[in-house]
């Protein structure tokens, strides 16, 4: 059974099969958490922007979707990379 204890002293307690899968879970955990701190990000420097220049609503949601873009466009990027590493192919048609 895959990701069961290798060693009881500690040594490698996962096998190289959960390894994977964390170090997976860890890369679309950071990106997830990249894509709420741009949203967030926009949206209360966006607020504050449009405070200071009087241009509410614009600025604030203009720099959320920016950055949420941004931030999705790193999905799509660590999807492919994950999906080459995983040896999936890419049907993707801009390749």
């Amino acid at each position: 059974m895959s990701g069961t204890v290798e060693n009881v002293d500690g040594v490698s307690l996962l096998g190289p099969e959960s390894r994977q899968q964390l170090a997976l879970a860890a890369r679309f955990g950071g990106a997830g958490l990249e894509l709420l701190a741009g949203v967030l990000i926009g949206y209360f420097g966006g607020r504050w922007l449009d405070q200071t220049l009087n241009t509410s609503p614009w600025l604030q949601w203009a720099l959320v979707g920016l950055l949420a873009t941004t931030g999705l466009g790193r999905f799509t990027h660590l999807i492919r990379v994950t999906k080459r590493e995983l040896g999936h192919e890419d049907n993707s048609p801009d390749k």
